[in-house]
């Protein structure tokens, strides 16, 4: 258990010095570009632009290391993670849309089926609402994609816990996603069948989010109760 727990601790740890690494190297990238774009600026453009891409090009290399090394494959990870990378590694919100701005091309890539956007909603944690809106302006249509277990972005949010502001910028973008039941593709792990053919709402109440979170995902559709399942009639408790 202890060893588990420091281990956790380590991968945390390295992330997060990573994370605030590349987050430096962008916001200086950041920096130079608007001096760059500065017509009265003192510096020479060419010299401004030729460090701005010194800078992006040091961020990716970050980026895609990072990725490499967490997930095992052959460093360096291709170029085309990058934004997967960026998703994992919980890159600030600015700083996630500059990534998507050099990068466009990319946010319609998936790795094993999955976009970016399906990564950076199960990553939650600190400015979770920022780093999940950058992605979902540059690409709306992914809250209706789903991912290789057959999951919408709304369904793996919501297995990770996402805030209720997380969960409302997807069904804003997709509503319909509030009817689509719960039917992950085969093997399932024992703990998630219980959720097999639930709706987000359903969902979240065998998940036992708040009262507040699941009023206000009740607001949003009362069809979404229109065939609530016998076993969450029965199970009361989590609502005394």
């Amino acid at each position: 258990m202890t060893s588990s727990l420091t281990l956790s601790r380590r991968i945390e740890g390295r992330r997060i010095s990573n994370m605030e690494c590349v987050n430096e190297i962008l916001d200086r990238q950041q920096r130079l570009a608007a001096m760059a774009s500065d017509t009265d600026s003192l510096y020479s453009i060419v010299d401004l632009q030729m460090l701005v891409e010194h800078c992006r090009d040091s961020a990716k290399s970050k980026i895609l290391a990072y990725y490499a090394e967490t997930y095992l494959v052959v460093a360096p990870a291709p170029e085309e993670l990058v934004l997967h990378g960026a998703a994992e590694l919980k890159v600030s919100p600015s700083n996630t849309a500059q990534l998507v701005q050099d990068y466009p091309s990319l946010i319609r890539h998936k790795n094993h089926g999955m976009l970016p956007l399906h990564v950076v909603v199960a990553a939650t944690g600190v400015d979770h609402v920022g780093r999940v809106k950058a992605f979902l302006n540059a690409n709306p249509e992914a809250a209706k994609v789903l991912d290789a277990q057959g999951l919408l972005p709304v369904q793996i949010a919501l297995l990770h816990r996402a805030e209720w502001e997380v969960v409302k910028l997807l069904i804003d973008v997709f509503p319909s996603a509030l009817q689509y039941p719960f039917l992950p593709r085969a093997p399932v792990p024992g703990q998630l069948r219980m959720l097999i053919g639930l709706r987000p709402f359903h969902m979240a109440c065998s998940l036992k989010y708040g009262l507040s979170f699941l009023f206000q995902l009740l607001a949003e559709s009362q069809d979404s109760i229109a065939a609530v399942p016998s076993h969450l009639i029965h199970n009361k408790a989590h609502f005394l």
